[in-house]
């Protein structure tokens, strides 16, 4: 054997487990796309079992992009998505400028700074939700009195704002990271400002 062909013989279980982690639900996707398919139904409960008698070709898209708020979600996701990049590589560069200063309490602060990779976005989530941003018991609603109306439009928006808060904290950190120096080998090799 040559001195690939092992590292990549010993790769392939690994490769062939994660094809199919990835084909198996990409076609199931597809094919439930396919089919009139709907999880609860007292009038039409064939339609509850997934089988090729419930065939409806591009029936499922044709509804979907003949329907009047589909332009409407393509506009909210490009919104959503161009907003968190942008504030992500803004916070990001700041946030990396900051690190790569020497300033008592900089190991703590690096350690705060990889503290989303700890917690599941699910339990972040909630925690935004309960501790920050309600109304009445979260900070928000004891520190802001005063922009209670701004507050309630980011409530009543939770995918444009509470959405976008939680990403860009989570990214901007990594983003951050990823930008600044460590106090490693690296800096045997870089000049010091």
């Amino acid at each position: 054997m040559s001195d690939r062909s092992l590292p990549r013989l010993l790769q392939t279980p690994a490769v062939l487990l994660l094809l199919v982690w990835m084909l198996v639900p990409l076609s199931m996707t597809l094919y439930f796309s396919f089919i009139r398919y709907v999880l609860n139904s007292l009038r039409r409960p064939e339609w509850t079992k997934p089988a090729i008698s419930n065939w409806r070709g591009f029936g499922n898209y044709e509804f979907v992009l003949n329907n009047k708020d589909f332009l409407l979600a393509i506009q909210n996701s490009l919104l959503i998505v161009c907003s968190i990049i942008i504030l992500t590589v803004v916070l990001g560069v700041f946030i990396a400028v900051l690190i790569n200063k020497s300033f008592p309490g900089q190991g703590i602060v690096r350690v705060l700074l990889i503290s989303p990779f700890f917690v599941m976005p699910a339990v972040n989530a909630v925690l935004w939700i309960n501790m920050i941003l309600d109304p009445v018991l979260g900070l928000q609603g004891l520190a802001i009195e005063g922009l209670n109306q701004l507050i309630e439009n980011l409530q009543n928006t939770p995918l444009l704002g509470n959405f976008k808060i939680h990403l860009c904290w989570a990214i901007s950190f990594h983003f951050g990271l990823s930008l600044s120096r460590f106090p490693s080998a690296q800096r045997k090799h870089l000049p010091m400002q």
